[in-house]
Formats: C-alpha cells, sequence, structure tokens
C-alpha cells in the first residue's frame, strides 16, 4: 500500500499588530500589495495589515516556528490551514486506457498534461496521477480528506 507524503503546507496567519513593510528594500507596491520573503524552499507573504501567508513547509509546527522566528515581538491570533500537497508512489501498473473508459470523472489530455486528473465529486481535492506511478493530491486543509480521495482514487 502507497503512503502519502506531505510535500507543501500553505497557512494563513493572523497577527496582533500591523507589519511596516513600507521601508524594505525589496517591496515593490506597484507590482504585489504585500513583501514576498524566501527563505530557501520556505516563502512568506507579509502584508501591512498583519497578515501572514506561510507556504513550502511540511507541517503546521514548521510554519509556527517560521512566524516566531521572523516576527518574535508579534502574537499569532488565529491561523488557518489554506491548502496541504501530499505526494505518492504506487507500485503498480495502471491500465489508463481501462481507466478511462470506466471511469467519467478522470481527464487525460496527454498533448497538454502527461497525468491523469481526477476531481472527487463535490469537492476542491484533485488527484494528478502519473505512468511512473507517482502521484500528488491537493486541495484540502487537512491530511484526512486527502487520505480519504486517495484510497476514493
Amino acid at each position: 500500500m502507497a503512503s502519502l507524503l506531505v510535500v507543501n503546507i500553505v497557512v494563513s496567519f493572523t497577527l496582533d499588530k500591523k507589519i511596516d513593510i513600507s521601508n524594505t528594500y525589496c517591496y515593490n507596491g506597484e507590482r504585489f500589495s504585500g513583501l514576498i520573503r524566501n527563505i530557501g524552499s520556505k516563502t512568506l507573504l507579509v502584508f501591512s495589515s498583519g497578515k501572514v501567508n506561510v507556504t513550502g513547509v511540511v507541517s503546521l509546527h514548521d510554519a509556527i516556528d517560521l512566524i516566531k522566528t521572523f516576527f518574535p515581538e508579534q502574537h499569532i491570533l488565529q491561523y488557518r490551514v489554506s491548502n496541504m500537497t501530499t505526494s505518492f508512489a504506487m507500485p503498480l501498473m495502471i491500465n489508463y486506457q481501462k481507466m478511462l473508459t470506466e471511469c467519467k470523472s478522470i481527464q487525460y489530455e496527454p498533448e497538454c498534461f502527461p497525468g491523469i486528473y481526477w476531481r472527487k465529486p463535490g469537492s476542491r481535492i484533485v488527484v494528478i496521477f502519473f505512468h511512473s506511478g507517482k502521484g500528488i493530491i491537493t486541495g484540502s486543509n487537512d491530511y484526512v480528506n486527502l487520505y480519504e480521495s486517495f484510497l476514493n482514487f
């Protein structure tokens, strides 16, 4: 049985104070209303309102640590996991043609994209599966829904 590995989480934070981003050398208010701060594979989108989006982390704990590192004087008023992305590898071969004829909710356009695209009915969750047996699942804010979608797929 394949397992899911969390590869990215997007978390939105609300801090207790406004943030002065106007004097930051990499801020360009004409292009984007926030400040983009890249730290390796992690990214902070910082807004003067006190809202900060963190992406590129693999756990909520990592996101909170990043906020505490960059804003040690601020307190987190609230946070919300906006999206999670997981990856998986299945040790079996899938017959694409059979899958496409038997399942109408799957999209496959190899001229545009090399993977099967399946959206869980009534959900934002998407499974993308490749010939290699590897895939990703995204579109949920909790791991349980992603795992259930994997089992449904």
